[in-house]
């Protein structure tokens, strides 16, 4: 079993090219006394001396230390290789980047990002695996992706069993809520609306991560009934945002105080 450890080596190859300890201490950053437990803890180890001391931190290479040192030398050598070869970049962009996203992220967000990534590291591909929150997360857990992308809002849908949709919130819209009053039922254009009023909310967030559940029409149709709803409550998105109160709950506990 081997018991010593690199940088034991290390401090033993540094002190016979220098002829100090002092000065191989000085080169690896470690202290005098750090590096003299170092050597020694090597040479009982391997049984044998492997450097003679002198005065004033000097040493020379005892018969066994020539004789080891060639080896010292190879082992230090081929560390080197291994961890150039691990973060050789030609090595890096010749695999994919493993990905995985949930419906949300993978329609919306990830075309952009990715577009972007690629625009700034072309020599780079990705591999992009989609499925619902828990798949990507079981995805994660097994290694199989490096990057897992899931949305909160998308989660609780799929834990209720009812479906939504991202509306569109591209700069256009902007248009539709040009005003000086801070009233979305006199500034749309078009008498409010989902997209106005999703857009009106957001010129309060400052940049804070927000959403807008439209679900005015869909949770009690006492107006038109639409040949898929039922007439009256319907309790539409009840659910949902029971879910989204629920994930949002557990991953404030996830977070560190």
């Amino acid at each position: 079993m081997v018991e010593y450890t690199l940088r034991q080596l290390e401090v033993f190859a540094a002190a016979a090219e220098q002829e100090s300890l002092t000065r191989a201490a000085e080169l690896l950053h470690l202290t005098q006394s750090t590096a003299s437990t170092h050597l020694r803890t090597l040479e009982q180890c391997l049984g044998v001396p492997l450097l003679l001391r002198r005065g004033q931190g000097g040493v020379t290479l005892t018969e066994d230390g020539h004789r080891l040192y060639p080896m010292v030398k190879k082992i230090l050598s081929q560390c080197q290789t291994l961890e150039a070869a691990a973060r050789d970049p030609e090595r890096q962009t010749a695999l994919p980047l493993l990905l995985g996203a949930s419906t949300v992220p993978g329609q919306y967000m990830l075309p952009e990002l990715m577009a972007a990534f690629l625009q700034r590291h072309p020599t780079y591909r990705y591999e992009l695996r989609h499925g619902d929150s828990a798949q990507v997360h079981k995805l994660l857990q097994s290694g199989q992706v490096r990057f897992g992308f899931v949305g909160s809002r998308a989660c609780a849908a799929e834990r209720s069993g009812e479906k939504f949709w991202r509306m569109p919130d591209d700069a256009e819209y902007e248009a539709l809520i040009e005003s000086d009053l801070a009233d979305v039922r006199n500034t749309s254009k078009d008498g409010c609306g989902a997209i106005t009023a999703g857009l009106f909310l957001k010129k309060f967030t400052a940049g804070r991560p927000w959403l807008h559940l439209d679900i005015a029409g869909t949770a009690d149709n006492t107006g038109i009934v639409w040949q898929h709803q039922v007439p009256g409550a319907t309790g539409t998105a009840v659910s949902t945002l029971y879910h989204l109160a629920q994930i949002l709950f557990e991953t404030s506990e996830e977070e560190p105080a």
